[in-house]
């Protein structure tokens, strides 16, 4: 099981609430890239240290593909 824990109740990383993490996720994902964490952004800092980056990223895609459950 998936956890669906992060994000509002949702699965880590769905930002787009749908269900699943996809490529509607990833090109928010990519808008969000190298900015800092703070305001309607913060939901893309998936490891929680301040900065969306390389790090997030490899988290982001760690769930690429996957539906909660």
């Amino acid at each position: 099981m998936i956890s669906t824990a992060g994000v509002g109740g949702r699965l880590l990383a769905d930002f787009d609430g749908s269900g699943a993490v996809n490529f509607d996720d990833f090109f928010m994902f990519a808008e969000a890239f190298g900015k800092p964490a703070s305001g309607a952004s913060a939901k893309f800092d998936l490891d929680g240290n301040g900065a969306i980056n390389l790090d997030d990223f490899f988290v982001f895609a760690d769930r690429f593909g996957k539906k909660a459950q």
